[in-house]
């Protein structure tokens, strides 16, 4: 949503102080992880994530470091509890091997593309 946001040059709403943390992947590595895990043979519940977590506002300044555009944000108070949403890969790991992701730099700037 904020590479959209940035890419139309609309205002971002941010809610609380954009700390939250999430996981984010690039569609590609998504992709590479399911035919290693077709590949392995694989059958079961797995978490396919990076490792990497970022918060909404780190998201943000490297989109204004990438795009050069400094966006309007629009903060509003938080309407429920903080909640980060950290991935473990290590499972991941022991079933595909080693898996270089595409940083999140490298995924924004693919993106804005």
């Amino acid at each position: 949503m904020f590479v959209d946001k940035f890419k139309k040059k609309e205002p971002i709403t941010l809610w609380g102080d954009g700390s939250e943390k999430r996981n984010y992947l690039f569609i590609d590595d998504v992709l590479n992880i399911i035919d290693r895990l077709i590949i392995k043979n694989y059958n079961g519940d797995i978490n396919i994530c990076s490792n990497s977590n970022y918060s909404f506002k780190y998201l943000i300044k490297k989109l204004i470091s990438i795009t050069k555009y400094k966006v309007k944000i629009i903060t509003k108070p938080r309407s429920r509890k903080k909640v980060d949403q950290i991935m473990n890969n290590n499972f991941l790991k022991k079933i595909i091997g080693n898996y270089k992701f595409v940083s999140i730099d490298e995924g924004m700037r693919r993106i804005l593309k």
